[in-house]
């Protein structure tokens, strides 16, 4: 980690100027770091500067979203009730017990929640009347 601050950011007449703001990170963060004067009537130095940030485009999606609050949790609960009594998991085993709840919890929401667009209310509705060719052209 580095520090990127190294001039002093607060000054008052009567005390010595000291560094107060900080801006730490990697070597590659920081760019264009400008020491501007204070705003109004504050004696700390106004720190401009750019970050260098890659956004993680793999986190970006469109899917659909769970709707809880439609989920048939009776039936989620005799599934789940009905799977737990696997035979063939290793109940000693905590990390192969714990990767079958976690499975079998996840199938069974896959299966008993319903998904939703969480764009389905921007979208405009459809055009519910028949229409000619003659009209659309």
């Amino acid at each position: 980690m580095i520090q990127f601050v190294d001039q002093p950011t607060r000054y008052r007449p009567s005390d010595r100027p000291s560094t107060l703001d900080l801006i730490i990170g990697s070597d590659d963060f920081i760019d264009n770091l400008q020491h501007l004067s204070p705003v109004g009537k504050s004696d700390h130095s106004v720190l401009y500067f750019s970050c260098n940030i890659k956004p993680a485009l793999s986190h970006v999606s469109n899917v659909n979203k769970l709707n809880y609050s439609r989920g048939d949790y009776d039936q989620l609960r005799k599934y789940v009730h009905s799977r737990f009594n696997d035979t063939s998991v290793d109940y000693n085993d905590v990390d192969a017990y714990w990767n079958h709840i976690k499975s079998v919890i996840n199938e069974g929401v896959s299966m008993f929640v319903p998904k939703w667009d969480k764009y389905a209310w921007k979208k405009k509705k459809t055009w519910h009347h028949s229409v000619t060719k003659e009209a659309l052209s």
